[in-house]
This record gives C-alpha cells, structure tokens and sequence, in this order.
C-alpha cells in the first residue's frame, strides 16, 4: 500500500505491507462463517509528525440466504483493530503520535437482493476509535470518534461466470 500526498503534506507519505489471511467455513448451503486477521506495517516519511505504526486487526463475520429468499443474502461483521505507533520522536517534538495506542472496532450489516441482471446493495457501518496517550489532552478529539456508515449501491458483473474466452488461434474450447 502506498500513500502518496500533496506537497504540503508529504511528511504523511506513506508506505505500507499488509499480509493476512481469511479463513470461511460454510456448515450449510446458507450459511458461511468467516474469520480474519491482518498484520498491517506502515512506514511514514515523517520525520515530524511521524504516523509510522504496527497494526493487528482481527474480524468475523456470517452470511446467511434465507431458503426462500434465493436473491437474498444478509451479512452481519465485527472487527477489532489494536494500533501501536512507533514513532521515535518523543513527546514533546510529536505529542500526537509518541506513545500512542487506537483501539478501532467496527460493526457491518449489508443486505444484497439479486435482480436478473444486476443486484442491489444495501450497508450500514458503525465505526469507532479510542486513543490512549500519555499527551491525550493534545490530541485532536477527530482522532477520537464515532462514525456512522450507510451506502446504497448496484453491483453489475462484466461478464458471465463460468464463460471462457478464446484467441481464434488457440485451437477448440476446453471442456
């Protein structure tokens, strides 16, 4: 991952690896149970401020389509996130991020309905963050927040599933 900002922030600029897994297990043709963990290292150019940190962040989730409803699938999530910066910038040059730790947890509910074509997504996301710091007083209140998410889309897929494509020179389909 790489974040690359304007001039006048390029102190930001971030570069970041972000191995992971996730692991679905799936008991009944409608039901999936998934879980999650990410390791997320982030190099800021810094040197003031310094937004370097390690991150883990675990998460589960549940998908379930009603048997009567075949179109339709609701799926319900929770991830916690446990941030460290690791600047070596000490307090007083870096009060915001020296000694800092967020605690970032996360709550999804998305609906989707399949219509012949296309399908409908419906989602709500509630966010938040707490940040513990030996120089809290200084730290903005943004970095300490609740956020509420709603998002309303159509997922449109490119092509049939299942379908293969072929060069006239490759000779006949596979089966």
């Amino acid at each position: 991952e790489v974040d690359d900002y304007v001039r006048t922030f390029q102190h930001y600029d971030t570069k970041a690896h972000r191995p992971g897994f996730r692991l679905e297990w799936e008991p009944a043709t409608n039901l999936v149970l998934a879980g999650d963990y990410e390791y997320k290292r982030a190099a800021a150019r810094g040197p003031v401020p310094d937004i370097s940190y390690a991150q883990h962040e675990v998460g589960a989730s549940v998908r379930s389509r009603p048997r009567r409803l075949v179109r339709f699938s609701l799926e319900a999530g929770y991830t916690y996130a446990h941030r460290s910066f690791t600047t070596g910038n000490d307090g007083t040059a870096d009060p915001s991020h020296a000694g800092r730790a967020d605690v970032i947890e996360r709550i999804e509910l998305e609906c989707r309905y399949r219509l012949a074509g296309p399908t409908v997504v419906a989602g709500y996301e509630y966010e938040w963050r707490q940040v513990t710091s030996p120089y809290s007083s200084i730290i903005d209140d943004v970095k300490d927040y609740r956020a509420h998410r709603f998002s309303l889309g159509v997922l449109v897929r490119s092509g049939r599933r299942g379908s293969r494509s072929r060069s006239p020179s490759a000779g006949p389909p596979l089966p």
